[in-house]
């Protein structure tokens, strides 16, 4: 049905109508049986959408679906802005030419030419490669888990003191103390004092014997109750001296 037959009907029952559109098929360019009427905003035309019949033909009369994607210019057919302020040379969605789309005369069975990246199909193709909506945006990345400093202060102080590792300390020959070598006996020495008493009991009254238990007393002590081996060398040492 031609757009002049649909505008007269519309306007015989009371409806401004300024331009109607035969909406064609972005894949393909074919004309399909819909139709993108312009009306005034007021409440006489807020009627249309209850429009059932019209010309003798059962009609569906819908509003007109955003466009998914980024705003794109009608004079540039450039993206991310509109027409109202675009000073950019015009471009044809249709042919690619250097006029306005409105201005076009070239043939419908043409097949179309676009503009952005010379395919063959019309600039407002959706499929288009130079089009941001073809490309799916890139998956962000999660961000860092973030750690709360109070927390990690906190378990740091209720966390048991980690005792000190013990040190070993190594000596040499020359800096270890020498000790009293004992007395070699051999078969030439006369026979002492202590190799003449026979009785373990009156040995162990014998004031040298004494001496040396006690030193031994003082060893085992040493050896039980200081806790590292440089503090054992130092009372050993003030001991043997």
């Amino acid at each position: 049905m031609p757009t002049d037959d649909i505008a007269e009907e519309l306007r015989a029952k009371g409806f401004t109508v300024h331009q109607i559109y035969i909406m064609t098929n972005k894949s393909t360019g074919a004309p399909m049986p819909l139709f993108l009427t312009i009306l005034d905003k007021n409440e006489q035309n807020q009627k249309i959408f209850n429009l059932k019949e019209l010309a003798c033909m059962q009609v569906t009369v819908e509003a007109l679906r955003k466009k998914h994607g980024p705003p794109q210019c009608f004079r540039c057919q450039g993206f991310f802005h509109s027409s109202n302020y675009c000073t950019r040379a015009p471009k044809c969605v249709k042919c690619a030419g250097d006029h306005l789309t409105r201005e076009c005369i070239q043939d419908p069975k043409t097949p179309p030419t676009c503009c952005l990246c010379g395919g063959p199909h019309p600039a407002n193709y959706l499929q288009c490669p130079r089009n941001p909506a073809s490309h799916p945006p890139k998956p962000k990345q999660a961000p860092p888990r973030q750690e709360n400093s109070w927390r990690k202060r906190l378990q740091i102080s209720s966390a048991p003191p980690q005792p000190a590792p013990r040190q070993t300390i190594q000596l040499t020959e020359e800096e270890f103390p020498q000790l009293p070598s004992p007395p070699k006996i051999t078969r030439q020495t006369p026979p002492t004092n202590y190799q003449a008493i026979q009785n373990p009991l009156e040995m162990l009254k014998d004031p040298d014997v004494q001496d040396l238990y006690n030193i031994l007393e003082k060893f085992v002590n040493i050896a039980k109750n200081v806790p590292t081996p440089a503090e054992r060398l130092q009372a050993l040492f003030k001991l043997l001296n």
